[in-house]
C-alpha cells in the first residue's frame, strides 16, 4: 500500500472532430507518477440526470460515441492512481452537430 498523493485534474481538455453523435476529446497531464488509466464524464449540460462515465482509457484522446444530435454536453476527465481518483478538469462544453448528410 502506497500512501501518495491523488492525482491532479488532467488539462487543456479539447473538443475536435465534432459529429451528431460523437465528439473527440484530447487533453495534457503533467505528472504521469504511476497514474493508472483516465476516466471521462459526460452528460447533456441542462439534462438532470446522473454522468455517464467510460473507464480505463490509457491514451491522451478520447472519442465518445452514441452522443445525442444537436445536444450540448458538459465533459470531464479524471485521472486515476493506485490511491484513487483526481478532481476533474475543467469541463469541456460542446454542442454535436446536426444530423443527416450536408450536400
Amino acid at each position: 500500500m502506497q500512501n501518495g498523493p491523488l492525482p491532479g485534474p488532467p488539462t487543456n481538455v479539447r473538443v475536435s472532430e465534432i459529429t451528431a453523435t460523437s465528439v473527440r476529446l484530447t487533453w495534457s497531464y503533467n505528472e504521469p507518477e504511476d497514474l493508472q488509466y483516465y476516466v471521462i464524464q459526460f452528460k447533456p449540460k441542462h439534462a438532470n440526470q446522473a454522468f455517464s462515465e467510460i473507464s480505463g482509457i490509457i491514451t491522451m484522446f478520447y472519442s465518445v460515441r452514441n452522443l445525442s444530435p444537436y445536444t450540448e454536453y458538459e465533459m470531464y476527465v479524471i485521472a486515476v492512481n493506485n490511491i484513487g481518483r483526481g478532481p476533474p478538469s475543467a469541463p469541456a462544453v460542446v454542442t454535436t452537430g446536426e444530423t443527416g448528410t450536408k450536400s
